[in-house]
């Protein structure tokens, strides 16, 4: 397999070349607020801006019916989905992973926990998977986010004012968890940990001083910006509910299992067994994978893997110090092995 990494803002790639791709993958900043080894603040309007322009950019570098495959999580999920709707005439129903960690269920490094990620696909043309790749189980499905099941209205619960907020409690036998199943809201809800220096740990902080906590009890902080528009937040113990909209919520989408996200020095690239799996189910071995974000190279990689050449994009923030020579020097490594494999099967 053939492969080309290109050191620079993708956009300015997509402008200069001629080369026609048969199959786009971006794993884009997620816009979370959060600062990172890049900074992941922004303003929605500007990313979804960021966004629209490389999407338009790289479908005119594609054939007419070129997969596109978006990964992303929760913060800009719906934003990501309705430039979708904007810019193809297909979208499929998103698929979900859930990161994981060996013998921790609950973080998988020291500053990330556990979490539902999503991956997209859209196209001009159909979409064309390969099922055998794809293939969801009833077990799998089983582990898909929460519905919030209240006993009673919100209103009939009591409300009290500390500090500037309202809060509703909501006494342990008032509420429920139940799978794969719309709540509160008409919503799906990720249960998650609150993350150190994360907006939810200053909720969790909050809610412990109210009079009468109790880490069984369901708090409702009103006024507080959800994704979907509730206008509100949820927390009970050490973790919060997030919203996952309505967009999806009245259809379990396709759950894909639990991967081990991260390598050194790129704690948030995606799994390549994951990655392998999707490419195989959207592509042909012999075409041409678009990476448009490569950070650590996983995605390349795993197109390598499954018989896919790949032209990279990585703007050359680089690792924890130079992810643009990270790549390169990955990306430079896996071909050379790859090359000796083929004179020795020769």
């Amino acid at each position: 397999m053939s492969g080309q990494l290109f050191i620079g803002d993708n956009l300015d790639f997509l402008n200069k070349t001629q080369q026609v791709f048969d199959l786009v993958y971006m794993d884009p900043p997620y816009n979370t607020g959060n600062q990172f080894r890049y900074s992941d603040k922004g303003k929605r309007s500007h990313w979804i801006d960021f966004m629209d322009i490389r999407i338009k950019a790289a479908k005119k570098r594609s054939s007419s019916t070129a997969p596109f495959i978006f990964s992303i999580a929760e913060d800009s999920l719906f934003d990501l989905a309705d430039l979708l709707r904007d810019n193809f005439n297909v979208v499929a129903p998103p698929f979900v992973w859930q990161t994981k960690s060996e013998g921790n269920n609950n973080k998988v490094n020291s500053i990330m926990t556990v979490c539902h990620e999503y991956i997209l696909v859209a196209s001009d043309g159909k979409i064309v998977s390969r099922p055998e790749h794809i293939m969801v189980t009833e077990e799998k499905v089983s582990r898909y986010p929460y519905g919030i099941k209240l006993e009673d209205r919100m209103e009939n619960y009591t409300e009290i004012v500390f500090g500037q907020k309202k809060v509703v409690c909501i006494p342990k036998t008032g509420w429920s968890l139940e799978r794969n199943t719309v709540g509160f809201g008409g919503q799906r809800y990720q249960k998650r940990t609150a993350q150190k220096g994360h907006g939810s740990e200053r909720y969790v902080s909050f809610v412990k001083q109210l009079p009468g906590y109790s880490e069984s009890n369901l708090y409702f902080i009103k006024g507080v910006k959800d994704k979907s528009g509730l206008n509100g937040k949820f927390i009970s113990g050490n973790s919060y509910f997030q919203s996952i909209g309505d967009t999806y919520s009245q259809k379990i989408p396709s759950f894909l299992g639990f991967y081990q996200a991260g390598i050194p020095g790129f704690q948030t690239a995606k799994p390549v067994e994951l990655l392998k799996r999707v490419f195989t189910a959207f592509s042909n071995p012999g075409e041409t994978l678009l990476d448009m974000f490569c950070g650590s190279g996983n995605a390349s990689i795993a197109a390598a893997k499954v018989g896919l050449h790949f032209v990279s994009c990585e703007l050359g923030l680089g690792d924890e110090k130079n992810p643009g020579d990270f790549a390169k020097q990955r990306l430079s490594e896996y071909l050379s092995r790859l090359e000796e494999q083929s004179h020795v099967a020769s």
